[in-house]
């Protein structure tokens, strides 16, 4: 993820993430529809910006922010802060992937007859 300075951004209100992998609040809702979680759009972006503020006060934390500046709301609805969230969600995905696929495949030929 990059160092961004959220302080440096846009006060734009609506530069919030709306797409995350291709799919946007309203995919998303559908999903979890047609998953039985009965949800709309608005909804779907509440319960984002929500875990994103979650997110940000550990980032805040960690990093030592004068919130004096900004607030957790600007932080968690920073479009390059929630695809900087996505980028190491998918890269955390990725390597869990991965580490079980190298498991299985060691599992496999340890099984294997010599």
């Amino acid at each position: 993820m990059k160092n961004v300075d959220v302080e440096d951004q846009n006060d734009d209100k609506e530069s919030y993430q709306s797409s995350f992998d291709g799919k946007n609040y309203r995919d998303i809702a559908k999903i979890m529809s047609d998953n039985g979680h009965q949800m709309n759009h608005s909804s779907v972006r509440n319960y984002i910006i929500r875990i994103m503020k979650k997110f940000a006060h550990a980032y805040v934390i960690r990093n030592s922010i004068d919130l004096s500046k900004t607030s957790l709301n600007d932080i968690a609805q920073s479009s390059l802060f929630q695809q900087g969230i996505a980028d190491i969600l998918q890269s955390l995905n990725r390597d869990t992937y991965s580490n079980k696929k190298d498991e299985l495949n060691v599992k496999r030929n340890a099984e294997k007859p010599t």
